[in-house]
């Protein structure tokens, strides 16, 4: 009996440690889609597929975007990025090598047509977990720059193709981008609210200061309903996530499921509902049971929120000229552990 019950122990302890080793044995990996070609009626195709060893990981990725990340076993591998619905065999191919438990941003940037398609591996790996802010900043401006957080030089020089990894401060900050021996020549100067749970992929491109452009994906290890709680002391959130708090929402938003939360930002919250029944409809308005990242949320111009309504999305040439949902234009996204955020400059109606 006891060698019995000892052969059952033992079995249930290699079973729950085959996950842990197959963790052990992948990676987790995303790609960013900076890649366009200019057709010959002057339009760009600007939509990517992403293919590892041969097999399609991820589909039609438009840029600027970044995916979710995926888990790919450890060891060496061929990436191809191609222009959305052709075949593989014309696409940019790269080889990488990836580490166990290891944590990576492929970006990949340039022009099909002039074939100058690049591959910079982004490696993350000391950041997963760690619990504290970080951003990656990427360079792919045409000059190389110097970043400063708070009054402090924290990166010099960043060469054009390449990356650091800068801390950054909890709560609100001031972070500036220059040109390298340039430091009158300010590209981006502007105030962020840090998160020590947040990681930023912050991709600086563009050929001149007039076309610098500065593309962020924010990736947080918490739920939804986590980071909501968490954001009532963001300047530019606390509103909302106050009301989703106040609603009681937030316990479902950390439960099973996928969501995704338009959030409207203070401005557009200067008042709200005193009745808890109308509170909680105006923050059921706002939240769909579905993880839709911007590559999924072009497919979906019609969702169905928790209180029923019905919200359409226009990804054309709108008032605002950004995506809009009700009318409401959708100003930047985090990716959280069970679904999305985006952040709006007006509330739905």
């Amino acid at each position: 009996m006891k060698i019995r019950l000892l052969t059952v122990i033992l079995l249930a302890f290699l079973l729950a440690c085959i996950p842990l080793y197959a963790q052990e044995d992948t990676a987790s990996v995303r790609f960013t889609s900076l890649t366009y070609r200019q057709e010959s009626d002057g339009s760009y195709s600007s939509t990517a597929d992403f293919y590892v060893d041969g097999d399609l990981v991820f589909e039609a990725i438009r840029y600027p975007f970044t995916t979710a990340y995926a888990s790919i076993p450890a060891g060496e591998h061929q990436i191809v990025a191609v222009i959305s619905g052709e075949d593989v065999s014309s696409g940019a191919a790269f080889d990488v090598t990836l580490q166990p438990g290891g944590q990576y941003s492929l970006v990949v940037y340039g022009d099909y047509g002039q074939e100058s398609v690049e591959l910079l591996t982004v490696d993350e790996t000391e950041l997963s977990g760690s619990g504290t802010g970080a951003a990656a900043a990427v360079n792919l401006y045409s000059q190389p720059v110097d970043i400063i957080v708070n009054e402090s030089r924290v990166v010099e020089n960043l060469d054009t193709g390449d990356y650091a990894i800068v801390p950054l401060p909890s709560g609100m900050f001031q972070a500036s981008i220059s040109e390298s021996g340039s430091p009158e020549t300010v590209l981006l100067q502007s105030d962020f609210f840090g998160n020590a749970s947040t990681f930023v992929l912050a991709i600086a491109t563009g050929t001149s200061p007039e076309e610098f452009y500065l593309n962020t994906q924010i990736t947080s290890n918490l739920t939804i309903g986590e980071y909501l709680a968490a954001a009532q002391n963001d300047p530019a959130l606390s509103a909302f996530a106050g009301a989703a708090v106040a609603a009681e929402l937030t316990d479902m938003l950390s439960g099973e499921g996928s969501f995704t939360v338009f959030a409207p930002q203070n401005s557009a919250l200067e008042t709200l509902p005193e009745d808890a029944d109308a509170l909680a409809a105006l923050v059921e308005r706002h939240i769909v049971e579905d993880n839709l990242p911007p590559y999924r949320l072009t497919d979906h111009p019609q969702l169905t929120a928790l209180d029923g309504s019905s919200l359409s999305l226009d990804f054309g040439a709108t008032e605002s000229g950004l995506w809009e949902i009700g009318g409401a234009p959708i100003f930047s996204h985090i990716f959280l552990t069970n679904g999305i955020i985006y952040t709006l400059g007006t509330v739905i109606p």
